[in-house]
This record gives C-alpha cells, sequence and structure tokens, in this order.
C-alpha cells in the first residue's frame, strides 16, 4: 500500500527542503550533499561498502562501474508519479563488479544497461521498479546466486548467462529472457520476443527453471534449449509445444486484444495499462491472478520506491496577512 503524507507549512524558510537537488550518501546516520553533474560520481567515491546513495530527480551519469555494496535509490521513473521531483534517469550504463555483492537498485531509469561482465558473479543483487532502456546482462564465467529482478521495465533483452537461482518476477519486458538455471520466472509480461529473428523464441535456454503465472502477448514458435523447467499456470496467445518440459494448468488460443485494460502491442508505454479485463478468468498457481497484479506483492501503479520522497508541492502565490506563505508538500512512498 502507498503511504501518503501531506504537510502544511505556513513557513518561510522551506527551500532547502523543496530544492531535492543533492546527491546524499548515507553513511552510519550521517548524510553528505553532492551536486553537480558529477554528484552520483561522487558520492560513490566516497561511499564505503554498506552505505545508501540518495538520486533525487534529474540526470546523472553514473560511475564507470560499481564495486562495493551499495543501496542506490531515486525517487522513481514514472513521470506520474514525480511530477515535482522529476524522475531519476542514469545517463549511462550500471556495470557491477565482484564486491558489490548484496547491492540494492530501485527507483530509476537507466539509459542504458545493467550488467555484470563475464567472469565477475555478484550475488544477492536486486533491481526494483528500474526501467532499463537496454538489456540487463548477468554474463558467463562465474555465478551470480540468488539475486532478484522485481516490479522492472527492461525493454530489451535478459541474457542471464551467469544467472543461478534468481527471483524474476511481476516486471515487464520487451523482448527475450534466455540463459539462466535454477530460477523462478514468475507473473511478469512478455511483449515480445527475439530482437534478431522474425521467429519469436521468447524463452530458452533455462535449465530447471519454474516459469508461471505469465503472459506471453505474442505466439511462442520455439522453447529451444528449455532443460527439465516447469510451466505452470501461464497465458499464451498460441498452442506451443511443450517438449521435454513439465506443464500443467496453461491458458492456450488466448484472444489477446481482449486480456489488457489498455494495450495497443506497439512496446511499452505508460499510458498503457496491464491489469487484466476478467483477473477470475486466468488464475495463477498461487489462487491470485496472473501477470502483474497477482502475488501478494504485486506491481505497483507509479513505480515508487520504498524510501519517501516529495511527490507534489503546491505553493500559495500570495502571502498572507502575517506575511506568511501556505506551502503544501506531498511526501509519497511505497511500503513494500
Amino acid at each position: 500500500m502507498k503511504k501518503l503524507l501531506v504537510v502544511l507549512m505556513p513557513c518561510i524558510s522551506f527551500f532547502s527542503v523543496m530544492s531535492q537537488s543533492a546527491v546524499i550518501l548515507q553513511h552510519n546516520g550521517s548524510n553528505t550533499s553532492f551536486y553537480s553533474n558529477a554528484a552520483f560520481q561522487n558520492a560513490y567515491a566516497a561511499a564505503v561498502s554498506g552505505d545508501t546513495i540518495y538520486l533525487p530527480g534529474g540526470y546523472f551519469p553514473p560511475p564507470p562501474d560499481i564495486d562495493k555494496k551499495l543501496a542506490i535509490i531515486g525517487v522513481g521513473h514514472n513521470p506520474d508519479s514525480t511530477i515535482d521531483n522529476k524522475p531519476t534517469v542514469i545517463s549511462g550504463n550500471i556495470t557491477l563488479f565482484e564486491n558489490a555483492d548484496g547491492c540494492f537498485i530501485a527507483g530509476m531509469k537507466v539509459e542504458g544497461y545493467v550488467r555484470v561482465p563475464g567472469g565477475v558473479g555478484v550475488d544477492n543483487l536486486s533491481i526494483s521498479r528500474l526501467y532499463i532502456t537496454d538489456r540487463l546482462l548477468i554474463e558467463p564465467g562465474k555465478w551470480s546466486v540468488i539475486g532478484s529482478v522485481r516490479e522492472c521495465i527492461i525493454i530489451g533483452e535478459i541474457n542471464g548467462a551467469g544467472m543461478d537461482q534468481f527471483s524474476i518476477t511481476n516486471s515487464i519486458f520487451g523482448h527475450r529472457f534466455y540463459y539462466a538455471k535454477n530460477s523462478i520466472v514468475s507473473n511478469n509480461v512478455f511483449l515480445g520476443g527475439d530482437p534478431i529473428g522474425s521467429g519469436v523464441r521468447v524463452l530458452y535456454y533455462l535449465d530447471n527453471c519454474l516459469i508461471r503465472n505469465n503472459i506471453f502477448y505474442n505466439a511462442v514458435f520455439d522453447w529451444q534449449g528449455l532443460v527439465s523447467s516447469q510451466m505452470q499456470n501461464n497465458v499464451f496467445a498460441n498452442e506451443p509445444a511443450m517438449n521435454g518440459n513439465f506443464y500443467s494448468a496453461n491458458f492456450f488460443n488466448v484472444n489477446m486484444t481482449n486480456v489488457f485494460v489498455s494495450y495497443n502491442n506497439t512496446g511499452f508505454a505508460y499510458t498503457h495499462n496491464f491489469r487484466l479485463n476478467t483477473p477470475a478468468s486466468y488464475v495463477g498457481t498461487d489462487a491470485t491472478q496472473v501477470g502483474l497484479y497477482g502475488t501478494l506483492k504485486p506491481w505497483k501503479t507509479g513505480s515508487i520506491p520504498a524510501n519517501h520522497h516529495i511527490q507534489t508541492k503546491t505553493i500559495a502565490e500570495n502571502t498572507d496577512a502575517d506575511g506568511k506563505i501556505q506551502v503544501q508538500i506531498k511526501v509519497s512512498a511505497q511500503n513494500n
């Protein structure tokens, strides 16, 4: 549930609260502010493992790489929920290295990819409520273990050749997901397929994975390389062969034009509404609906991160008889 706090401030010294222009590094309960175009990079340079970096709305070039255990939290990426803050936008790629075990990255748009390079393993990586315009790459050479991808929008593919025991849930994917093992793929929406060829190969080379409660908007023609994977309660536009895998209670040959409240098969846009027209018609393995809004922790409209941030502010045009000005601030956050 979203928490809202409306604060009325008959004051004159509100500019430090309103500016939201500083990147904040939190270390052992104390805060340090960083300004300028390089604020994120400078905050990262000063951080040590275990610190938190709070990014305000605006555009921030990322550090060349992230090689520390950090929580990096923005104010969100959906324009409708960041009216006054503006979205947090990372203008470049995020690359994580070995010492980034336990990193948590949430609440921002990444104009590029998020990558764990080949030969590097990042365990307990958690990304939440990100909008990634390119790809998520967990490359081979060393396994990255026990990670999570939750409530994200990833326009490109997921190459999970180094993924082991990941949880990939309640997210929107523009293209394919391939190469992963021992992972859960649940309550996602797959809008497209293989960006390279016309054959729609949405999932392949997944080993011992649990694939459940997903919606595959376009026809799926090939499950190449799926080994010992369970396919449960997924919604398909056609009826793909399930050879070599265990499957049950899937929904086949569904007319996708009637599944969502509002979607026109043109990739992702914030104006689309991925709620189901008839949730009771498509029930998942946990007795909640399939897709984004199923499970006990469904997709949060607005993609607001868990930290409090200013969502809107209203400033009176004139002072009152006492020379004071009324400021109304709405502070918002999700509780999970």
